[in-house]
């Protein structure tokens, strides 16, 4: 579902360009995906989330978009780790990732 490729719809960052078809996309899937699309730290292309919304339940979804954010993170993690030579703040003291508000599911 993530890519370096794939738009960003929030807070102003992106990695492309949303098109008119990808804002369609983002618009038509259910509320509960829509906010953990906005409040994504990652990339994901809400095309993607729509194809796999034809063939899995919201819940479903909202637990594979979970997986590949932590995913996502633990990759840059991992790359920082071997660059820089030391971990992140957050992985180093063990603590999860902030978020705003409550889970959606």
């Amino acid at each position: 579902m993530t890519s370096r490729n794939n738009c960003k719809p929030a807070r102003g960052v992106s990695t492309g360009k949303m098109t008119a078809a990808t804002w369609a996309a983002f618009d038509a899937l259910p509320r509960e995906v829509r906010r953990a699309l906005w409040e994504s730290p990652v990339p994901i292309n809400p095309d993607s989330v729509a194809q796999a919304l034809a063939w899995a339940s919201v819940r479903e979804v909202l637990a594979r978009i979970e997986r590949n954010i932590y995913q996502e993170v633990d990759l840059f993690a991992e790359q920082h780790r071997r660059r820089h030579g030391y971990e992140l703040p957050h992985v180093a003291a063990d603590v999860g990732m902030q978020r705003y508000g409550t889970r959606t599911f």
